[in-house]
């Protein structure tokens, strides 16, 4: 985990707003976004501030080192982080890990691109089973008339309109993506 993963749990951990914890430490909320997404990293007086409000050290903030618990077996900083277990799989916005995690992490922060990449595949699966009928057709239309039952031209049908419903479906989840994240960014 990064600082800007740590720093984004402990925010959420305290209830605070991006805007709220900027207030605090004399920033905006873009420049505590940019933290959060690894795009920039916070000055040193900033972590020491940050380490100030979230009540932890400036060690936990910086590597996430945790301390031991003491022998009550308290830890007091940290008992609402245990409350909350996540996945292995997941990371904390609930995005699956491993080789595709920074695909979802575009989509969170540039969804609509999702929208238009969902439309251009279901698109592309339309012309694809066009392009199929057009070509069965022609292939299997100069069938003798012995040959030119339902046992070429049903499967043929079924396939194809199988696949259009399929290329809208695709299509459609893409509209509404890029609909629902063009509303989001508002």
């Amino acid at each position: 985990m990064n600082i800007g993963e740590r720093i984004r749990n402990l925010r959420r951990d305290s209830g605070m707003s991006q805007e709220q914890l900027g207030e605090k430490l004399g920033v905006s909320r873009q420049a505590v976004s940019k933290w959060e997404n690894s795009e920039a990293l916070p000055e040193i007086d900033k972590i020491v501030l940050l380490a100030s409000v979230f009540g932890v050290t400036t060690d936990e903030l910086l590597s996430g080192n945790i301390p031991e618990e003491d022998e009550s077996g308290v830890n007091g900083q940290h008992e609402a982080n245990d409350a909350q277990w996540q996945s292995p799989l997941t990371d904390v916005d609930g995005f699956e890990t491993g080789p595709f995690a920074p695909v979802f992490r575009l989509a969170k922060r540039k969804g609509y691109i999702a929208g238009y990449y969902f439309m251009g595949i279901g698109a592309l699966m339309g012309i694809m089973v066009l392009v199929f009928l057009i070509a069965s057709s022609s292939m299997f239309g100069d069938f003798p008339v012995e040959f030119a039952n339902d046992s070429f031209d049903l499967p043929r049908k079924i396939f194809a309109g199988l696949g259009f419903v399929i290329a809208a479906a695709v299509f459609t989840i893409g509209v509404v993506v890029l609909v629902k994240q063009k509303k989001y960014r508002r």
